[in-house]
């Protein structure tokens, strides 16, 4: 037992050390979405709090200062709110911070005001309520207020959950459209969001236990193990994939265009022409493409042709003609008789003009590389039977109005 006691609390310590050192590298950031970075970076350092109160008081070193141990706890009640936001920001490139926002403190203000005895008390009484509170049952006398402000955070950790998963999938579509790394950014907020959920799991398992009297330090073990394992989990996530935090910025373009005198009329005529050209005329098969020579062979001001495109699509020129390249290799995938062309004519074939772009931007479109996106594919396609295998023609995906 007292092996496993030390183990906990390197996993608890090193959860910490990781969720601090993250926390402090995410908030000097000064690329990417800065206001979900600075959130971001809030939840963590309450991360880090909670292990650190946690190794603390598992540990027996409480005892050295129960006071700042204990006001730790506050720390807690950030972490819901700044886990929210972070998604909220991450997810809605119009979020704004409002003052009533603040109101999602409450609950921090219950808690102090429970804990004000406790914080008032003699450094001896301070040190005998943790005591009796980590090895004893929430049930005891002088625990009842503690017990419904921790019930209180149980319930709004459930809330928050449950609104950050609603959050992301209710903004997919805008994720996916109006982020430079949009599939690789929403597949990270979902994962994040769903990785709170075993915390949660664990948190509901131990309830018939605690009401039934049990000691309190099986459950706080178990918890903090838990939220230290999902931080070593979230951390390697980011770290493998760092474009999250430097990319994840939404494409804004209304500034750069206020001065232009694009008309309505011929705002909606020119995307009519470029939409027509891209997806019946298949222009982005040539290799050699720009900008400029689009909106020759368009007619269309080479500014104005790039607003279009900015405004409709939340796409830079670049994004958007890879767009319909990379969908043309799916489609070619799909395509039975292309089977056995290698990777590189198709690229070829899409409009790409080397492997290298190729690849980049089939991964950052899809999330995935194209091996790896054409064997899954082809996997697929012999597990289904024959009359519900795809047909053999081409179909390239529209992009969607904005």
């Amino acid at each position: 037992m007292k092996a496993f006691n030390t183990i906990l609390l390197l996993i608890m310590l090193f959860g910490a050390f990781l969720s601090l050192f993250a926390a402090l590298i995410i908030l000097r950031l000064k690329h990417g979405n800065l206001k979900a970075n600075r959130f971001f970076g809030i939840f963590l350092l309450c991360t880090t709090v909670f292990l650190v109160r946690g190794f603390l008081l598992f540990g027996g070193l409480y005892t050295f200062n129960p006071l700042l141990v204990e006001l730790g706890d506050n720390a807690k009640y950030f972490f819901s709110p700044a886990f929210y936001f972070y998604i909220r920001s991450a997810s809605d490139r119009d979020f704004r911070f409002r003052p009533y926002d603040f109101l999602h403190l409450l609950p921090l203000g219950l808690n102090l005001t429970v804990k004000m005895k406790f914080y008032l008390s003699g450094r001896d009484d301070q040190i005998r309520f943790l005591a009796n509170w980590l090895d004893g049952s929430i049930l005891q006398p002088g625990y009842l207020w503690d017990s419904v402000s921790r019930a209180v955070f149980f319930a709004c950790f459930c809330f928050y959950v449950f609104l950050s998963m609603r959050l992301y999938r209710k903004n997919r579509e805008k994720i996916l459209q109006a982020f430079p790394l949009g599939a690789i950014h929403w597949s990270w907020i979902r994962i994040l969001t769903r990785s709170l959920l075993p915390c949660l799991l664990v948190w509901l398992a131990c309830i018939p236990f605690l009401l039934a009297g049990h000691s309190l330090r099986f459950f706080f073990g178990a918890l903090h193990l838990s939220v230290a394992l999902v931080v070593l989990f979230g951390l390697f996530r980011v770290f493998s994939r760092p474009e999250i935090l430097h990319f994840a910025r939404p494409l804004k373009s209304e500034k750069k265009y206020d001065r232009s005198n694009l008309n309505p009329g011929d705002y909606q005529m020119y995307f009519d022409r470029l939409t027509i050209f891209m997806e019946h005329k298949e222009g982005y098969t040539d290799p050699d493409l720009t900008l400029t020579g689009l909106a020759e062979i368009l007619s269309i001001p080479r500014n104005d042709l790039s607003r279009i495109i900015n405004e409709k699509t939340g796409k830079t020129f670049n994004d958007y003609i890879n767009y319909y390249r990379v969908q043309k290799v799916i489609a070619l995938f799909k395509d039975p008789r292309q089977k056995n062309e290698t990777l590189l004519t198709l690229a070829f074939q899409a409009g790409f003009n080397s492997k290298t772009p190729f690849n980049s931007a089939f991964k950052k479109m899809t999330g995935e590389s194209p091996v790896v996106f054409r064997k899954k594919l082809l996997e697929e396609t012999r597990s289904l039977p024959a009359e519900s295998r795809p047909p053999r023609t081409i179909r390239i995906v529209r992009l969607p109005r904005r």
